[in-house]
């Protein structure tokens, strides 16, 4: 039933604050053109159609922030001031935008005590590494245990640019794989800005530590990559600024 831009269409935002991300692609359509009556996905076809097509699909996002940040002279860099904000929360912000479910992976219980305060009031879940030092692969390893969506971001703390619009493109491409992963002309892998099958990876990445196999390519060739050439990304964000990554202290002052 089509409404006026009154107290019922902010009812309609509020009831679809805890839907998923279906449903709220389904308002950002809808609402432009006059809104509809979305307090019940009953009471909108629309959003039915989405859920049929399968947009409707709880997706999950995890941030890496575990890592030793060696090159960051062994500081935590999730913590970074990037126009005063920790640079963990500039990725979550962006990754929140295109997921239902967000989990961050940390070190030790030390990470998650400091981790936790910046983090209060946000519905997000904490993983920390079951194995110590054993590096992205260990992350993932610990956080997909406890994740409910089938499929998943897999992003690095230290990536503030993410782009949205990219992660979408992504999740719409992974059907029918284990993995989509963006690849650059010389054959370089966005393996920490890629989605995933979560069963995908509940399979391998024990295989990945049972053979002491640590690096992210290790657990990428074990699965049925779809690899997103970085053109086809152009066309969405034409500097490709969703990779850019701060891995030095230095790289901020080139980039900013």
């Amino acid at each position: 039933m089509w409404i006026q831009r009154t107290q019922d269409e902010i009812q309609g935002k509020k009831a679809l604050d805890g839907c998923s991300w279906g449903s709220r692609v389904a308002w950002s359509i809808l609402e432009p053109l006059g809104g509809l009556d979305c307090s019940s996905n009953l009471h909108c076809p629309i959003i039915l159609w989405l859920s049929f097509k399968g947009l409707d699909e709880v997706r999950a996002g995890l941030v890496l922030a575990g890592g030793r940040s060696s090159r960051f002279g062994f500081r935590d860099k999730s913590l970074f001031k990037l126009d005063g904000t920790p640079l963990i929360l500039h990725v979550l912000e962006r990754v929140e935008e295109s997921v239902d479910e967000v989990v961050v992976s940390l070190s030790d219980d030390r990470q998650r005590w400091y981790i936790s305060k910046i983090l209060e009031g946000r519905d997000i879940k904490i993983v920390i590494d079951e194995i110590r030092e054993y590096g992205p692969i260990g992350g993932i390893n610990a956080s997909i245990k406890v994740i409910d969506s089938e499929s998943l971001l897999i992003v690095g703390c230290d990536m503030p640019h993410l782009n949205p619009d990219v992660v979408d493109l992504l999740f719409g491409l992974l059907e029918g794989y284990d993995a989509a992963i963006p690849v650059w002309e010389n054959g370089f892998l966005e393996g920490l800005h890629s989605v995933y099958n979560r069963d995908a990876l509940l399979h391998a990445t024990p295989e990945c530590i049972r053979l002491g196999e640590r690096r992210i390519l290790d657990l990428i060739r074990r699965l049925n990559v779809r690899y997103v050439p970085v053109e086809e990304i152009r066309r969405i964000d034409p500097e490709l600024k969703t990779f850019t990554n701060i891995n030095r202290p230095e790289d901020y002052r080139i980039l900013y």
